[in-house]
């Protein structure tokens, strides 16, 4: 199998398979948490009695769904479609101006302000108007 546009958007591809794995992880947990522990699923097919594991059923289907999600990013990295449009959001990403660490706290500071100030103006007002609303209902 040849890659597509090979040496082109490896990070972006490696992450797109990265999030693959992850999902497999998440998906092969589901799977082995949605066989109960009476199944016959969860019955002991071989053991590795000098580590302390016990192989069933429920762990090769867990693991054939995490291979399938591999499987799945590989070939979803690699078709053309895809593959381009992970080169050029890589591409993109690379033109972002980042900002500093002085300009990012600065930047941090005046949105926990404004936030304070908008919290403070929005509990104010609404304390007088609950006490506007209770004086026109008691008149």
């Amino acid at each position: 199998m040849e890659i597509f546009r090979k040496g082109q958007g490896n990070v972006a591809r490696i992450s797109a398979i990265a999030f693959m794995a992850l999902i497999g992880v998440l998906l092969a947990g589901w799977s082995d948490t949605l066989i109960s522990d009476e199944s016959v699923l969860r019955n002991r097919l071989f053991g590795l009695d000098f580590v302390g594991i016990s192989v069933s059923w429920a762990h090769i289907i867990a693991a054939a769904v995490f291979c399938i999600c591999i499987i799945a990013g590989l070939a979803m990295a690699n078709t053309p479609k895809v593959a381009t449009f992970l080169i050029d959001t890589e591409s993109e990403v690379k033109k972002v101006s980042w900002s500093t660490y002085k300009e990012l706290m600065s930047s941090t500071g005046v949105v926990i302000m404004a936030s304070f100030f908008v919290a403070l103006f929005v509990g104010v007002a609404d304390l007088l108007i609950s006490k506007l609303i209770h004086l026109l209902i008691h008149l």
